[in-house]
């Protein structure tokens, strides 16, 4: 495995070790948690209303996030490179081919990597979301090809790890961490004091302010080369993950860099979502925005469905991104009618093909994206 593969390896095990969200695997740890059941598929005797139907045809293809909680960077990478299929550039287009963007394949130079919008959402990778990863990457359109950070291989590397190796490095890592972090702390306070200046005045060397102890728990027990620079600035990060984050992907990051593409020429798309501000939507709105952007051809993205609740609060535990592709009514025999959605997943193929192809019952999807104690700003995101 190369470099670039075995680092993100790392990174990705140590969050895994941090006990983020892994939505498909979801169980109930407690009492106080209760999963949701947010994709519903109705009965074989409610048909379609033609009339209803608006789908957006040739999506990329369905792709699995696996166990790995970046559910945000693939439903923002399927918003992108829907965009990039339909620019008029015949660096995508195949006019042969009406179907030819679901059929770009694996580790193509030409298919957007999960892992550019993870970077491009600018946060640990359980703590993105999806619409600032479009907002962050829509005036560039530039991106990491599967190509040069394939998520497959690099997720199947996970895998052979031994669990109680894994813990036992990342709690000496997270000791040494805290106590380089506390020692750091105090230097400052005594420099405070006896310079007599504020804190925000005060500099701390580099060579005196990293723990050699931790810098070679990182580079033996990753087989790295972790440099006092990058450790110092990661050692800024108020959080363990921040702070793996900022070693492996931060300003002297050691992931060696892969080229950024452009995936489009100009113009580049432009970004909208909805609500722009917190608490001026409700969830009956959703509906119709999602319909709304439909009718203009464009995949919109949805973030905020719950899959666990806690029941003390009321909120959500741990919530999921997707994409919507389409939108119809269906009605059985009498004359009872639903609206679906049509839900572009990154759980994978056999999760499309169980569950009608993605044709979801709207209204409890939408029951279930969170709005404790308001909808999100970009609830709703896509490009137009």
């Amino acid at each position: 495995i190369n470099i670039n593969m075995r680092l993100l390896s790392i990174l990705l095990l140590c969050f895994l070790w941090s006990s983020l969200a892994f939505p498909q695997n979801n169980t109930v740890s407690d009492s106080t948690q209760i999963d949701t059941d947010p994709f519903r598929i109705v009965s074989t005797d409610f048909k379609d209303k033609r009339e209803t139907i608006v789908e957006i045809h040739n999506m990329p293809r369905v792709r699995s996030q696996d166990s790995l909680p970046l559910c945000y960077a693939f439903s923002a990478a399927t918003i992108a490179q829907k965009k990039a299929c339909d620019a008029d550039d015949d660096t995508f287009q195949d006019r042969s081919d009406p179907n030819f963007c679901s059929k770009i394949p694996p580790l193509s130079a030409k298919e957007i990597s999960p892992f550019s919008m993870m970077a491009w959402a600018k946060a640990p990778i359980g703590g993105g979301d999806g619409a600032s990863a479009l907002d962050n990457s829509h005036r560039t359109f530039s991106f990491i090809p599967e190509s040069c950070l394939p998520f497959d291989q690099i997720a199947n590397n996970i895998t052979n790890k031994d669990p109680k190796a894994i813990d036992k490095l990342m709690t000496e890592i997270d000791r040494l961490y805290n106590k380089n972090r506390i020692e750091n702390e105090n230097k400052k306070r005594e420099e405070v004091e006896r310079r007599g200046a504020t804190e925000a005045g005060v500099a701390i060397c580099e060579s005196c302010s990293v723990d050699n102890a931790l810098v070679r728990q990182i580079n033996d027990g990753f087989g790295i080369v972790a440099s006092v620079p990058t450790v110092f600035e990661a050692l800024e990060k108020e959080t363990f993950s921040e702070f793996l984050y900022s070693v492996m992907l931060g300003k002297q990051a050691l992931l060696p860099k892969c080229k950024k593409t452009g995936f489009i020429p100009f113009p580049r798309p432009k970004f909208d979502e909805y609500p722009k501000r917190e608490t001026n939507a409700k969830k009956r709105d959703l509906l119709p925005k999602i319909i709304e952007v439909l009718k203009t051809k464009n995949p919109i993205q949805v973030g905020g469905v719950c899959l666990q609740k806690d029941l003390n609060t009321g909120g959500c535990k741990i919530s999921h991104a997707i994409v919507v592709s389409g939108h119809k009514q269906v009605c059985n025999p009498l004359n009872q009618c639903r609206d679906l959605v049509k839900v572009h997943n990154s759980w994978g193929a056999e999760w499309q093909r169980k569950y009608n192809n993605g044709w979801v019952d709207a209204q409890t999807m939408i029951e279930n994206i969170d709005d404790s104690p308001a909808l999100v700003r970009g609830t709703l995101s896509w490009l137009l």
